[in-house]
């Protein structure tokens, strides 16, 4: 069901994208961090651990929320940055504006969104032998990397306490 894998050769749009809390670590979580070295207590230190943990579960389950909900595919994430693919460029669009819309939505800690998405043929797509899940090599994938970048500018796209955003499109 991965774009661009049944019928080889076909454009599809492919996204790397970056979604974190803004800000880094909160205040809680460094004061804990700074207790648990003086005190070399274990208990404050899973805190954090279980804080950490259960924001990636918040934000990779609002990825694929929102991947699933415009025909995207999920190819792999790793330190926040992912990399979809979506059989049309106008479902990476929409993709993009759910979760800036999530973002948006988000109160308590505000949340830094930036993407690349490039219409584009890999060069090939194959499964990947650690994940099983669909890899794709070529300009394309590459292009949408170093449009990431581009949107990753400082200065560019802040939008105050809400969190940070930003989208390059090619």
């Amino acid at each position: 069901e991965a774009p661009g894998v049944l019928r080889p050769g076909s454009k599809i749009a492919l996204m790397f994208c970056s979604l974190k809390f803004a800000g880094g670590q909160d205040k809680t979580a460094t004061r804990m961090l700074a207790d648990q070295k003086k005190d070399k207590r274990a208990s404050k230190d899973d805190k954090v651990a279980k804080g950490q943990k259960q924001d990636d579960a918040f934000l990779a389950d609002l990825m694929r929320t929102c991947a699933f909900s415009n025909n995207g595919y999920v190819t792999k994430t790793s330190g926040g940055v992912s990399l979809l693919t979506f059989h049309e460029s106008a479902n990476g669009l929409g993709f993009v504006k759910d979760v800036m819309a999530a973002c948006v939505q988000q109160t308590d800690k505000p949340l830094a969104f930036h993407a690349g998405l490039h219409l584009g043929t890999p060069s090939s797509a194959f499964p990947n032998k650690g994940s099983g899940r669909a890899d794709y090599l070529g300009p394309p994938v590459n292009t949408s990397a170093r449009l990431l970048a581009l949107s990753c500018d400082k200065g560019d796209f802040k939008s105050g306490d809400a969190g940070q955003y930003g989208c390059a499109i090619s």
